[in-house]
């Protein structure tokens, strides 16, 4: 990967330190059985309690792991270097950058949030399709200084670059096959390296010929990829050796198909956003190597349109409804529990609903009205198994007595939809059964209003947006905890989740990385965050504005950057997860190493 850059060796001494970044780049492939119990029985809106998982886990204990060792191996150096007189052998006690400093107070005020958080369980320990403890947030910090103190020569860079790759290469390879539809997660030999004996098979979320290869969701693949295709580019534009530009060109189209099949608009956006960044940092290189980097587009387009056509057409159709958004007010606006009747709003009329039920539940009566008393006519349905309406809008309701559990309620079916209530409380008042067989009051959630008319946007994320937003005010300075964001989030708001196709969904997370940060462990923890961003950010923009990208250093440096900012460009559509963040920060760390060396090597005195 580096012959033409790097034919004089700094080192011939092998850096060992180096293992655990190694290790890093294949926690996004641990794949394997957890069986667990959620705690989340007491919430009316969650339904089952004990769960499997394959894919988040164990990379979770695996990246803690090996940051504990991480943590152990800079606290032995830093006690050996304390005991040295010789100021040049104090290589950790010396190296520092002005970026790590927000780093450091993003990973305090997490740890702090947690502590206090009334859900601190979850944070510590981790909540079910997330497990993004705060160990795991801890570790993301720990990682990117570690990266960042020993990754120390351009033989360091080169190779963990060369070990991500290699990960990337098993993880394109997986995604390659699952695009046809021949998924190793499916097959049977698959299955039994990741599943114990005692279970045969598990269910699958997304259909066959949708990429999510070991990073259990399609808009993951976006994130991971965007992270990598900038320093696949430089590579294959920059290295001579016509043996190493290969794999990595078949590396950059598996990627690409991988992208492509995953079907993740987010992803697609944020690929091309870091090439065009990195188009802009490279202009005039790119000028003077246009033949590659035209292949590389046509490679870009090919793979696109393959699994366009493999697909039915689908990523277009895609793309074409990436920001759709609909202007149709929902029929069923409102549904309330009160204390004498189920009021529900629907086409804009309120329907309200009252059961009477005798001391010994032998006889029971329904009262329908409107909002102004009146009583609205109906008649016995022809099974005689319930209750229809004779005029609109309510023409298709169909209202039953039923069971729940040892009380006695009714459904009402709205547009195929059963919504179950009773009155047989120990306070006497209506209540929701819930789809997890508990009972609940329906009350309307705070929302964003600027968001009420574009809920639809981007896939409903509007929808989960305009939600989120709200809860910010109240975790400006500490959030809700690690982990938390299910548990804060309104759950409850089953009108909202029904008319956004979520009825059975419980929403565990934001698709949104920075309100996903400020929600669970504050804006303060956000603003450090982003300034710890920002400062790499801009201190490398100055570093390469004028460089004329003539060694290794620069290159790889600079490809970093475009890939970060597709990432974070990303972020605003997906979460930050333990599938790919590991590799974000680690690439970070590296990122900031090597602005330090190049800055010591230019000899220039501006901030990192």
């Amino acid at each position: 990967m580096s012959q033409k850059y790097n034919n004089k060796q700094t080192t011939t001494q092998k850096n060992y330190y180096l293992i655990p970044l190694i290790i890093v780049s294949f926690i996004p492939l641990i794949v394997y059985y957890y069986k667990y119990q959620a705690h989340l029985d007491q919430y009316p809106w969650f339904n089952g309690s004990e769960f499997v998982d394959v894919f988040l886990y164990w990379k979770s204990a695996a990246f803690i792991a090996v940051n504990i060792v991480m943590a152990c191996i800079i606290c032995i150096k830093i006690y050996q270097e304390s005991k040295t007189k010789s100021s040049s052998k104090k290589y950790i006690l010396k190296k520092m950058t002005p970026a790590l400093l927000p780093l450091a107070i993003y990973g305090l005020l997490s740890l702090i949030s947690t502590i206090f958080s009334k859900y601190s369980y979850f944070g510590f320990h981790g909540i079910f399709e997330q497990f993004e403890s705060v160990w795991v947030l801890l570790s993301y910090c720990l990682t990117t200084y570690y990266a960042f103190l020993y990754i120390r020569t351009e033989d360091d860079i080169n190779t963990t670059l060369r070990w991500i790759l290699a990960a990337a290469g098993i993880i394109s390879i997986i995604g390659i096959f699952q695009a046809v539809s021949l998924d190793f997660y499916r097959s049977s030999f698959g299955q039994s390296l990741f599943l114990p004996s005692s279970v045969e098979s598990i269910s699958f979320t997304f259909p066959p010929g949708r990429v999510y290869t070991s990073l259990y969701n399609p808009n993951y693949v976006g994130s991971y990829v965007s992270l990598l295709i900038p320093v696949l580019l430089i590579l294959i534009i920059f290295n001579k050796n016509i043996k190493l530009r290969i794999p990595c060109l078949l590396l950059f189209a598996g990627l690409m198909i991988c992208l492509f099949g995953s079907q993740s608009r987010s992803g697609i956006m944020a690929v091309g956003i870091s090439i065009i960044f990195m188009i802009i940092i490279f202009r005039r290189l790119l000028l003077k190597y246009w033949k590659i980097p035209v292949i590389s587009i046509l490679i870009l387009l090919g793979a696109f349109f393959l699994v366009n056509h493999l697909s039915n057409n689908t990523l277009i159709n895609r793309l074409s409804g990436m920001f759709y958004t609909s202007d149709l007010e929902p029929l069923l606006s409102d549904i309330q529990t009160n204390d004498d009747n189920v009021t529900i709003v629907y086409k804009n009329q309120k329907l309200v609903i009252q059961l009477a039920i005798n001391e010994d539940a032998s006889d029971f009566q329904f009262t329908f009205k409107d909002e102004n008393g009146n009583t609205i006519p109906t008649r016995v349905a022809d099974d005689n198994t319930g209750i229809r309406f004779n005029e609109e809008p309510f023409i298709s309701f169909f209202v039953k007595p039923v069971m729940l559990d040892d009380k006695l309620g009714f459904s009402v079916t709205i547009s195929g939809n059963e919504w179950y209530f009773t009155n047989q409380t120990d306070d006497g008042t209506y209540y929701y059964y819930t789809n997890g067989g508990k009972l609940d009051k329906i009350s309307p959630p705070k929302t964003l209003p600027a968001l009420e008319n574009i809920e639809s946007f981007a896939s409903n994320r509007g929808f989960i947006w305009s939600r989120t937003i709200p809860l910010l005010k109240d975790n400006v300075i500490l959030g809700s905890g690690a982990d938390s964001f299910t548990l804060v989030y309104p759950n409850d708001d089953y009108i909202g989740k029904y008319n956004h196709n979520h009825i059975n969904t419980i929403i565990s997370k934001p698709h949104n990385m920075f309100l996903q940060i400020g929600v669970q462990t504050g804006i303060l923890s956000l603003i450090a965050f982003l300034v710890f961003y920002f400062i790499y950010f801009f201190s490398s923009l100055r570093l390469y504005k004028k460089n004329k990208y003539n060694d290794y250093l620069s290159q790889i440096g600079a490809a970093i950057l475009a890939g970060s900012f597709g990432y974070m460009v990303a972020g605003f559509s997906n979460d930050s997860t333990i599938t790919v963040a590991p590799i974000f920060y680690l690439l970070i760390g590296t990122g900031l190493s090597i602005n330090y060396q190049l800055k010591k090597k230019n000899n220039t005195k501006q901030p990192d």
